[in-house]
This record gives C-alpha cells, sequence and structure tokens, in this order.
C-alpha cells in the first residue's frame, strides 16, 4: 500500500500512461513543480497517483522522488 514517504515532484509538465511503456495510452499529466504520491516504480517508470482514484506512469526522467525529510 501506499507510504506516506512516497512523494515525487515533476521536474517537467508530462503525460502520465496507462502503463510503464510510451506507446501506451495517455490517462493523464503531470504538472511540474506538483508534488505526487506514488505507490510502484517499474525499472524507469513511477506509477503515480493523479487523482483519488487515478493513477499513470510516469518516466523517471521527468520526476524527482522527494523525502518527506528534507520537506519543510
Amino acid at each position: 500500500d501506499l507510504l506516506p514517504d512516497n512523494n515525487l515532484t515533476a521536474l517537467f509538465t508530462a503525460n502520465a500512461y496507462a502503463t510503464p511503456e510510451f506507446s501506451s495510452k495517455v490517462v493523464g499529466h503531470v504538472t511540474a513543480g506538483k508534488l505526487y504520491p506514488w505507490n510502484d516504480k517499474r525499472g524507469e517508470w513511477y506509477q503515480v497517483r493523479l487523482a483519488a482514484t487515478e493513477s499513470g506512469w510516469i518516466s523517471s526522467q521527468y520526476v524527482k522522488p522527494i523525502d518527506n525529510l528534507d520537506l519543510p
């Protein structure tokens, strides 16, 4: 299940995909500078929560994991 310290920030506005592949369906996007919880990682992809009931896969080149201990 989602751990409270599993967050990342989007470095760029980027598409979120149905599966961890650029060829899969776009299901939403992340916005640069916003914080997103994530609950799975496959290779270079993170599954992030986009909304209460929506999630999508983001390539790690567009995001940076955040350690909650570093947050103000």
